[in-house]
């Protein structure tokens, strides 16, 4: 899990001897005047994790999850606004028409890293194949990043192509730790001397997951996000990764490139709650 060490918190639940039978971690953040409560940065789920019921009639093993379901729900703060990504494993387990909650779905796109990379590269898109055949661009052009010189690259390349500069308001410590610790890469992609492209990516166990990349002008003249990601691709594999998850596939613009990579589409479910007076302020925000 990756997130502030100061933003977030977890809802509990207890038995009736007191002790922690579930757990569900959050982000906590304001928005204006508004308290907002999300999954951790970086994180697709937020569990829910529930303590091991042993061997059990299924009728008494639903009522003990339910019951454990519920707490957790009480457990979360009164905010303005909820929405939680829940793993796939509980969906069909919970009711979700509690404390105004609605469930609901986003897509993602997995992509099969067990297959040869010559085969992997078959079923993507004409254009993502001439980019990958073309290129002189190989493996010696990756190189490995601090999460300084990742930020500072992509701070810049998002200055020169929009004219913004995007700033980073959480401390950066943990997240060095967590590229030190190998649960986070970022790599880049270097072009005659120069950074021109950069992925940030998660590993979970056999998943990596896409977090966000940045490419400088010279960069999406080269094609440099799809050249990265196939060398990245490559890597992965050969750290016994077998998944790969586009995260945020449903952003415009975002998702026909990420299916032009040939993944397997992949529903991913979250509840969501959200108060009159924070929709009435989206709405007019719009």
């Amino acid at each position: 899990m990756c997130c502030g060490r100061d933003s977030w918190s977890v809802s509990l639940s207890e038995d009736s001897a007191g002790e922690i039978d579930g757990a569900m971690v959050y982000y906590r953040y304001r928005r204006g005047p508004f308290h907002i409560v999300t999954n951790p940065p970086h994180s697709q789920y937020v569990g829910p994790w529930i303590r091991a019921t042993g061997k059990q009639r299924q009728e008494s093993v639903y009522k003990y999850r339910d019951r454990i379901w519920n707490n957790l729900l009480n457990d979360l703060p009164d905010v303005d606004y909820i929405k939680l990504g829940i793993d796939p494993g509980f969906v069909d387990v919970y009711r979700f028409d509690r404390q105004g909650l609605r469930l609901g779905t986003r897509c993602t796109f997995h992509l099969d890293l067990a297959e040869p990379v010559d085969d992997l590269v078959k079923g993507w898109s004409k254009g993502q194949r001439q980019v990958v055949s073309k290129t002189s661009l190989g493996t010696e052009n990756i190189v490995r990043l601090s999460w300084a010189t990742f930020l500072s690259n992509y701070q810049a390349a998002h200055k020169e192509n929009t004219g913004a500069l995007i700033q980073w308001n959480e401390s950066s410590s943990w997240m060095e730790d967590a590229i030190d610790a190998g649960q986070i890469i970022c790599l880049g992609l270097q072009s005659d001397g120069c950074l021109e492209a950069g992925v940030l990516l998660l590993l979970d166990g056999t998943m990596a997951h896409y977090l966000f990349s940045y490419s400088s002008r010279t960069g999406r003249a080269l094609d440099a996000n799809t050249i990265l990601l196939y060398h990245s691709f490559v890597i992965l594999k050969n750290q016994g990764v077998s998944t790969f998850n586009f995260e945020g596939s449903m952003i415009a613009g975002v998702h026909d490139y990420f299916r032009s990579f040939g993944g397997k589409r992949v529903p991913v479910t979250f509840i969501e709650s959200i108060k009159p007076m924070y929709s009435l302020a989206k709405m007019i925000l719009r």
